[in-house]
């Protein structure tokens, strides 16, 4: 990809057309050498969130140290020492300075995000959440999707499906799995609250629908990373988390942080005035 890549930029110049910018994936690092080669300003897309981001890059840069710890202590990284308070300009604004403290030259990091809209989509499955926001039902489904990294044997889908129909709580479950089938009988117990995708789903309008109300992603459950997936642990998670006071807490905060958020992105907000600062300062 690199020289072909080079070739257009090149094209570009001696067109007399030379780009302003190149914004790049974090993932294509050569990228940096290419418009090095070229004198041209490169802005770096990361789609993680800048806590992750300064733990991740401080982590990798104090690998000698990290090693000589025992796998049971803690780990001190001196330059995140910052209290975590979020506030409404910048959801991880405390931690924007950590995270620029690791590049050289300077580099400044713009939070631009998050960049999801919620789009209509004309699915079947978006239909199918639609009705319990047309009856009063909204937050009230539970989205299940274990990613495309985490591969579940049968037997640990047989584990969710029977948890999720024994919490009776309204599901959508992304069972991506070439070699599993529902036990008998299953899927006529569960039809009428649980709908089951065993094909690709557009998170983003899915997980911006009104009618979500928890998401269970990866092999994660509750904020508890568990090894054996057991069909009793998610029942009783999924009943805590949708209808006790930790699940109350939960909601509460995802909302206030959703409201942030889209208080981030509205047009003539932080948006735009970030837009304004890398475009004047190519």
């Amino acid at each position: 990809m690199k020289q072909p890549f080079e070739d257009v930029l090149r094209d570009m110049i001696d067109d007399g057309c030379p780009p302003i910018c190149v914004i790049s994936d974090f993932f294509l690092g050569w990228t940096l050498e290419s418009c090095r080669l070229f004198g041209i300003p490169r802005v770096v897309s990361h789609g993680m969130g800048v806590f992750s981001m300064a733990v991740s890059k401080s982590t990798s840069l104090n690998v000698p140290r990290i090693k000589k710890v025992s796998p049971l202590d803690p780990i001190e990284l001196s330059e995140l020492k910052i209290p975590f308070t979020l506030n409404i300009e910048e959801i991880e604004g405390d931690y924007v300075g950590a995270f620029e403290s690791n590049y050289c030259n300077e580099a400044k990091a713009y939070c631009v995000g998050p960049l999801l809209l919620y789009d209509e989509l004309d699915a079947a499955y978006i239909k199918w959440l639609d009705k319990y926001v047309e009856s009063n039902q909204s937050g009230s489904v539970i989205y299940v999707s274990y990613g495309t990294q985490t591969h579940l044997s049968n037997d640990q889908m047989d584990e969710i499906a029977f948890g999720l129909e024994m919490a009776c709580h309204p599901f959508i479950w992304v069972a991506r799995s070439k070699t599993w089938a529902p036990p008998d009988g299953w899927n006529e117990r569960v039809k009428e609250e649980g709908m089951v995708v065993y094909d690709w789903v557009e998170q983003q309008s899915t997980l911006a629908h009104p009618s979500i109300g928890l998401v269970v992603p990866q092999r994660d459950i509750g904020g508890e990373k568990i090894t054996t997936i057991d069909r009793g642990v998610i029942c009783e998670r999924v009943k805590e988390l949708m209808g006790g006071e930790k699940g109350r807490k939960v909601k509460e905060r995802a909302q206030e942080l959703g409201q942030w958020a889209r208080h981030a992105v509205e047009k003539g907000r932080k948006l735009d005035e970030l837009i304004a600062q890398l475009t004047n300062n190519m």
